[in-house]
């Protein structure tokens, strides 16, 4: 005597639960990735008036991206692209820290800041770099406990 047992997989049934945001993969994913947005945000650093941008808009830009991949489901946490190469586009450099560099003028002779109410007018300075701040993928463990 023998049993037999056979597998029927429902295709369009497989394709709702693993491939379509409706499903509970893409539920599992959009959570996860929500959880990993808040911590984020949460650990983003927010700079002090008068650097020249806008302080908290790199916290406030950090959002969820639910999107596919060549029809993969995929959560991208983090800026707009379109949005940080605007206003943010120092989110990068936050996130992976910079070495040592000079900072020269582009569209004028010299460079315009001002240190403690003073005007000050250079050719060039040697901005002494960034310690990474990982406030994204510090907390990817953290999104999958």
């Amino acid at each position: 005597m023998m049993a037999e047992l056979v597998f029927r997989i429902d295709e369009g049934g497989f394709q709702e639960a693993f491939r379509s945001w409706n499903g509970m993969t893409g539920r599992f994913m959009e959570e996860r990735g929500q959880v990993l947005c808040a911590k984020a945000q949460a650990d983003a650093p927010v700079g002090e008036p008068g650097e020249g941008h806008q302080p908290g808009l790199l916290k406030a830009s950090i959002t969820t991206y639910p999107t596919t991949d060549n029809g993969e489901l995929c959560i991208r946490v983090g800026t707009e692209p379109e949005v940080d190469e605007g206003n943010i586009g120092y989110a990068y450099f936050v996130h992976q820290g910079t070495r040592s560099h000079p900072i020269l003028p582009v569209r004028a002779k010299k460079l315009r800041f001002v240190v403690d109410g003073h005007v000050i007018y250079a050719r060039k300075v040697n901005h002494p770099g960034n310690a990474p701040n990982p406030y994204l993928s510090r907390f990817l463990p953290e999104a999958f406990d």
